[in-house]
C-alpha cells in the first residue's frame, strides 16, 4: 500500500483492472509522463488466478493494445501467428508457454504476453447433444482482416497482471489501498486550472486529497465516482442462474474429439443447445474447460443456492452491498461456491454432448475428475447515462459504464476499447497542458462530449447482441428448441461469416 500520494495531477484513474490499466498503460506509451496521472485500486489482496469469470480476448482488442500500448521497437509487438499442417495455431516460434510463466520484465509488449500463454480458439461452434448430427452452425476465425485470427482463451486475472506489468515497466506505479469517498468541482476561479478534489482513505484511515482535472471511474460497477457525479446506471438483471465452472474430465480430448467434420476438433468454444437449454463448453490456457450454462432448472438452481449458504468462501472482488448480496465488479450478484462435482456433473450430462458409458468400467470421457472452480450469479444489464458528464469533470470506463450478458465474451474488450479510445483524446491533451488550460479545456470538453455519445452507441449495440443471446440462451422446449437448429441450419453459413467479424470486434 502507497503511504503517501501526490497533492496533484492531470488526471486520477481510480480502479487498477483491466479497463483502468489499459488507459494508464496507453498514456505513459504516448509519452504522458507518470507524475501527471495518479491510478488508485482499493484492493490489496492478490487476486486467484484461478477465479477469472471473463475469458475471451478478442482480435480488435488485441490489435488495439499492440498499437496503443506496446513497445512499437520491439519485434515482440509484431509476431504473427500461423496455422501447422494440423490446424494448431503456433503464436511465434513456438506453440506459447506455460500459463503460469513468469511475466517477463521489462515487458515490452502486453499482447505477446497474453497471446503466447492463451488457448487460441480458431472457431466457435453450435451442436446438437447428439453431436453425430453435424454441426449446426461455426464461427470461423481464420478469414478475420488481422493477424490475431482467433479468440484468446485467458483468465481476466492473468490479462490484469500482463497490462499492470506493462503499465510499470513504463515507469507507472498503481497505489493499492486507496478508496475514493468523494469527489468535488470548485467554481472558484483561483481552482480552475485543477479544480477536482478527490478525497481517498487507505486501509489505515489515513485521509488524502488530490487536486486534479479529471477524474475516470473504472472502479466496477458500484463506482463511487459514477455516483459521485450523478450519472445513473439504467437497466436491471436477469432472474435465471448463470453458472460457470472449470473443470477436469477424464479424456481430455473430449468433447472436442466428438467434432465430426472438423479439422481439428479442439479448436474453439462450443455451444450445446437441447430443449433443456444451452451450455457453452471452452477450453481454458493450461489445460481443463470452462462450463457456462443459464441453468433455469429448478433441481440445479436449489442446488446452487443450498451451496451458497454452505459456502463461507469470499472471492477477493466480491463486494458487500446493501441487500447483503455479494456483486463482482461487473455487478453480477455472484458466490464462489463449492457446488460440488455431482452437481456439476449433472448439468454436464443434462446439457452437454450425450455420450455412453465404457461397458464394462462404467466410465464416460466426460467423467469430472476435478473441480477447480465454480461460481453461480444473476446477470446485470446496465448502462450509464453518460460516459462523460461536464460538469462534474467525470469520465466512466469499463464495468463502471456498462455491464450485460457474458454471452459472447465482450464484458472485458469493450471496457478495454473504451479505455484505449479515450487516452487517444486525453494524451495529447496533457501533453499540450490543454487540461489544465481554462482557455483550451472547453475544446477537450467538447471532444470528450462527442466521444461519450459515439461510444456509448457502440456499446448499446454490444450488449444488445450479448442479451440477445441470453434470451436464446435462457429457452427451452422442444418446438423452441427445433425452430433454433433448424433456422440456424438454414442461415448458419452467412451468419457464421458475418458473427466472425461482429464478434471479433470488425463491425
Amino acid at each position: 500500500m502507497s503511504a503517501r500520494l501526490p497533492e496533484q495531477v492531470d488526471v486520477v484513474i481510480a480502479g487498477a483492472g483491466p479497463a483502468g490499466t489499459s488507459l494508464a498503460a496507453s498514456l505513459l506509451n504516448k509519452g504522458v509522463p507518470s507524475s501527471r496521472i495518479l491510478v488508485v485500486e482499493r484492493s490489496t489482496a492478490p487476486k486467484p488466478r484461478n477465479q477469472s469469470r471473463a475469458l475471451a480476448i478478442h482480435a480488435r482488442t488485441l490489435e488495439l493494445l499492440a498499437a496503443e500500448i506496446d513497445d512499437q521497437d520491439s519485434p515482440l509487438t509484431h509476431t504473427h501467428a500461423r496455422t501447422d499442417a494440423q490446424g494448431n495455431i503456433q503464436y511465434g516460434d513456438a506453440v506459447g508457454v506455460s500459463v503460469d510463466e513468469p511475466i517477463e520484465r521489462p515487458c515490452r509488449s502486453a499482447t505477446h504476453e497474453i497471446v503466447r500463454r492463451g488457448f487460441l480458439a480458431m472457431s466457435m461452434s453450435m451442436w446438437e447433444r447428439d453431436m453425430s448430427k453435424g454441426k449446426i452452425m461455426g464461427v470461423d476465425m481464420s478469414g478475420l482482416p488481422s493477424r490475431f485470427r482467433h479468440v484468446t482463451s485467458l483468465g481476466q486475472i492473468y490479462t490484469e497482471e500482463i497490462i499492470a506489468a506493462r503499465f510499470e515497466t513504463l515507469g507507472g506505479q498503481i497505489h493499492k489501498g486507496w478508496s475514493v469517498e468523494d469527489v468535488t468541482v470548485s467554481r472558484d476561479e483561483a481552482e480552475a486550472q485543477r479544480p477536482v478534489t478527490v478525497t481517498l482513505t487507505n486501509e489505515d484511515g489515513v485521509e488524502a486529497k488530490v487536486k486534479c482535472c479529471l477524474i475516470v471511474g473504472a472502479d466496477g460497477s458500484h463506482s463511487v465516482v459514477r455516483e459521485k457525479a450523478g450519472i445513473a446506471f439504467e437497466g436491471g438483471r436477469w432472474n435465471e442462474t448463470f453458472l460457470n465452472a472449470d473443470v477436469v474430465v477424464r479424456d481430455p480430448a473430449w468433447p472436442f474429439s466428438q467434432a465430426s467434420g472438423e479439422r481439428n476438433g479442439r479448436r474453439g468454444g462450443m455451444n450445446v443447445v437441447s430443449e433443456d437449454g444451452a451450455l457453452m463448453v471452452i477450453p481454458l490456457a493450461g489445460g481443463g474447460l470452462r462450463l457456462a450454462a443459464v441453468t433455469g432448472l429448478e433441481e440445479i438452481d436449489r442446488s446452487i443456492e443450498d451451496a451458497r449458504r454452505r459456502s463461507t468462501k469470499q472471492t477477493t472482488s466480491d463486494v458487500l452491498v446493501d441487500d447483503n448480496q455479494k456483486q463482482d465488479r461487473g455487478g453480477h450478484l455472484v458466490e464462489t461456491i463449492d457446488l460440488g462435482a455431482d452437481k456439476v456433473q449433472t448439468v454436464l450430462d443434462l446439457l452437454g454432448p450425450s455420450v455412453e458409458a465404457d461397458a464394462e468400467t462404467k466410465e464416460k470421457p466426460s467423467d469430472i475428475t476435478k473441480i477447480v472452480w465454480t461460481s453461480a450469479y444473476h446477470v446485470a444489464h446496465r448502462i450509464a447515462s453518460e460516459m462523460f458528464k461536464a460538469e462534474a469533470r467525470t469520465v466512466v470506463i469499463g464495468d463502471a459504464c456498462h455491464t450485460h450478458s457474458p454471452m459472447g465474451g465482450q464484458g472485458l474488450n469493450a471496457g478495454v476499447t473504451d479505455a484505449l479510445q479515450l487516452s487517444q483524446i486525453l494524451a495529447p491533451a496533457i501533453l499540450n497542458n490543454n487540461l489544465a488550460s481554462v482557455k483550451d479545456y472547453p475544446r477537450i470538453e467538447d471532444d470528450l462530449s462527442v466521444w461519450s455519445v459515439q461510444r456509448r452507441k457502440k456499446v448499446q449495440a454490444i450488449a444488445g447482441r450479448a442479451d440477445a443471446m441470453h434470451r436464446a440462451a435462457r429457452m427451452r422446449g422442444k418446438w423452441f428448441n427445433w425452430i433454433r437448429i433448424s433456422l440456424f441450419r438454414l442461415v448458419g453459413n452467412f451468419l457464421g461469416r458475418k458473427m466472425a467479424k461482429v464478434v471479433a470486434g470488425f463491425d
